[in-house]
């Protein structure tokens, strides 16, 4: 497939160069790509599960060592010594498979109550920066602060989208009350609601719900005391956390039919 691949530059002033023969990679958006990169990296899970001495956190009865989604690792221990066999176990499993891992955007996140001086982790003789938070999926999962700081991020790109689409309405001419709302419900919802399968039953989220009762005083003209209850009888509305359950819900059974035995299903509900 690749054996005869060529290519080009194009110059703004002289045009086209010469072709030359791509010998490495693969195409961008290839689906060569993933297909690689799973068989390198297959086998990692199993010689992590192999490692003696690691206390790795625990779903249900089944050991969660490591999370994969594409080409990102998150490595998870209990333990700053755990966590560091992890990582010896991955330079030497890279090694092998000639894979090689940048540590410049290599980052270790604690998770605790509170912030404390932590052991320095290391990879392939290189200190691994500590953050205090990371995003994976464009979820930030904070080292002290758990899913309040999900839920801050949500509310202010919130409130960001709230504020464009009233501007927008605004150049538009759009007044209709209802007009606005289903167009929350298009553009803004989403924002709001992005992964609440993992966050719906947080208590902090009902500064998300302010956000969406803010709108709705905002379009009736209404102090910000007016009683919610009414504003969103008013509109024929209801509180976005139902939405936020159903989805849960809508997870719950989406993950639950795709699973044989009755353990996997237990674990699908303690998720």
């Amino acid at each position: 497939m690749y054996r005869q691949d060529q290519a080009c530059l194009h110059h703004p002033e002289e045009g086209l160069t010469p072709t030359f023969f791509c010998c490495i990679g693969v195409k961008q958006r290839c689906l060569l790509s993933p297909l690689l990169f799973g068989l390198f990296i297959d086998g990692l899970e199993k010689r992590l599960n192999a490692l003696e001495g690691d206390t790795p956190p625990m779903l249900g009865q089944l050991a969660v060592r490591l999370l994969l989604y594409a080409d990102d690792l998150a490595l998870i221990s209990h333990t700053p010594a755990g966590l560091q066999k992890q990582l010896d176990v991955l330079e030497a499993f890279c090694y092998e498979r000639q894979l090689t891992v940048n540590v410049k955007k290599t980052k270790v996140v604690v998770f605790e109550t509170r912030k404390s001086m932590c052991q320095a982790f290391q990879y392939e003789g290189e200190t691994i920066e500590q953050l205090n938070s990371f995003k994976y999926l464009s979820v930030e999962l904070h080292g002290t602060k758990g899913m309040q700081a999900v839920i801050q991020r949500l509310a202010m790109s919130g409130k960001k989208a709230i504020f464009a689409l009233r501007r927008r309405c605004a150049e538009l001419r759009i007044s209709d009350p209802a007009l606005q709302c289903q167009l929350f419900d298009a553009l803004v919802k989403p924002v709001l609601s992005y992964g609440c399968e993992v966050w719906s039953d947080h208590i902090a989220r009902e500064q998300l719900e302010v956000v969406h009762r803010a709108l709705l005083k905002s379009l009736l003209g209404v102090s910000t005391t007016t009683s919610s209850y009414v504003v969103l009888a008013e509109f024929g509305r209801f509180p976005l956390a139902i939405f936020w359950w159903q989805q849960t819900m809508h997870f719950l059974s989406r993950v639950s039919s795709e699973v044989d035995s009755d353990h996997m299903f237990r674990l699908a509900y303690d998720v």
